[in-house]
């Protein structure tokens, strides 16, 4: 018979995440200061709450359910990502065209992603993100002048971002664009 598993708390702990699918050379995902709790009540689904630091990018907080041999749903906000040269290393791996068109992008992004994983099934995990990005700066060997002051909105759901907004100043220019239907990059 299943028993019951004690509720957990881990306070001030440290993850180490190393991702094979990340760029030659990207050292092991650290994530300190990790604040976890999980809790087996009713006995078929543990449920976890918690929240940890990733130098350098920010803040990670982290909630979800899972079903002994179910569904497994994840919920992961970060309120402000600093988006600099280590996250685009970090993104080369799992879009190299698309990382190389950011490296010179800095910007603050809040984000916020679901994601629904059925393990009995073949189906890829079904994912929403929504984000706002604010604070940025961009660069690029196509554009005439760097970007200044870049903010925008941008939302995905399973590999598909309906809607990207963007505005951003270039001198006394104001520049807006709207992107529809981009597909991202699949692993």
């Amino acid at each position: 018979p299943s028993r019951r598993l004690p509720a957990t708390v881990i306070h001030q702990g440290t993850i180490t995440i190393e991702d094979r699918q990340a760029a030659p050379g990207t050292p092991p995902l650290e994530i300190r200061d990790v604040c976890l709790s999980t809790n087996n009540d009713p006995l078929s689904v543990i449920s976890f709450d918690g929240a940890g630091f990733v130098e350098p990018i920010g803040l990670v907080r982290l909630s979800g359910r899972a079903s002994r041999g179910g569904p497994i749903a994840l919920t992961i906000d970060a309120p402000e990502l600093k988006v600099g040269p280590e996250f685009v290393q970090r993104l080369a791996g799992y879009a190299p065209e698309a990382a190389v068109h950011l490296r010179q992008l800095s910007a603050l992004v809040k984000v916020h992603a679901e994601i629904a994983i059925d393990p009995s099934s073949t189906s890829p995990p079904h994912f929403v993100i929504r984000g706002e990005l604010s604070e940025g700066e961009f660069a690029h060997a196509r554009l005439p002048w760097p970007l200044h002051k870049v903010s925008g909105s941008f939302s995905a759901r399973d590999g598909v971002a309906p809607e990207v907004k963007l505005h951003g100043q270039a001198g006394k220019t104001q520049i807006e664009a709207t992107l529809r239907n981009v597909k991202l990059a699949s692993g």
